[in-house]
């Protein structure tokens, strides 16, 4: 390949390298609840309400409870999950990141009663003066009745959401 063509595409590799570099992930579009590591908590999402307690360790933090469906904003006829992942962020006043932890959950009922368990542990690094945030993610897709796992059924209906962390530059 010739010279005069080459630098281009190192031109672009630098740049995407320069870029990703400087990215950071933000929470600043999500509902956040202010730090707090006493009793129990609660932060509602569009289609997950969380209910949640902060328990400190020795150099990280476990968050712990258990989320529920927000019935009022989902079909009624969802009643199982076919993908769930969910993450909890501390995050700067900001927006800005500090620390994440991700779960992602197996296929089976969705029972909006008894919700699903989440644990997280969060060890953020160096973290600068000012009030932390708590707030949580998600990327969903429920369906009626379980999948038969095979080929997919066009006719089975889904349900598609995610709110989660946006990486900017």
């Amino acid at each position: 390949m010739h010279a005069h063509r080459l630098l281009p595409l190192l031109a672009a590799a630098a740049l995407a390298v320069l870029l990703a570099g400087c990215s950071q992930m933000s929470v600043r579009h999500l509902d956040r609840a202010p730090w707090s590591t006493g009793g129990n908590e609660t932060l509602s999402l569009k289609f997950w309400r969380f209910e949640y307690a902060v328990e400190p360790q020795a150099d990280r933090f476990r968050i712990t409870g258990r989320a529920y469906p927000v019935k009022e904003t989902l079909p009624e006829w969802v009643d199982w999950i076919d993908e769930l992942w969910m993450a909890a962020y501390i995050s700067d006043a900001s927006g800005k990141v500090l620390a994440d932890d991700l779960h992602v959950y197996l296929p089976g009922p969705l029972d909006a009663a008894k919700g699903v368990p989440i644990d997280f542990t969060l060890k953020p690094g160096r973290i600068e003066d000012g009030r932390l945030f708590l707030t949580f993610g998600y990327r969903m897709a429920l369906g009626r009745g379980k999948s038969s796992g095979a080929a997919p059924d066009p006719n089975r209906r889904q349900f598609f959401a995610n709110e989660r962390a946006v990486e900017i530059f």
